[in-house]
């Protein structure tokens, strides 16, 4: 096993994002907003069949036939 080598001090960015301008493009939605928009309802409605789903199976596995 290699020996560790000492850890060298990492230089403080503060003075970096003070010099930032404040008025930065936001980055473009890879999909669009409607891509976006049918990605966040298929989602939803996958999360609601799993639910339905988990409980389906709970009262299958407790009903008393």
């Amino acid at each position: 096993m290699e020996e560790a080598q000492p850890l060298k001090p990492v230089k403080d960015d503060k003075e970096n994002k003070d010099n930032k301008d404040e008025t930065e493009e936001p980055m473009p939605v890879p999909f669009g907003m409607m891509g976006v928009a049918f990605l966040c309802n298929v989602l939803q409605y996958s999360v609601f069949l799993g639910l339905t789903m988990v409980v389906l199976m709970v009262i299958h596995y407790f009903a008393p036939f």
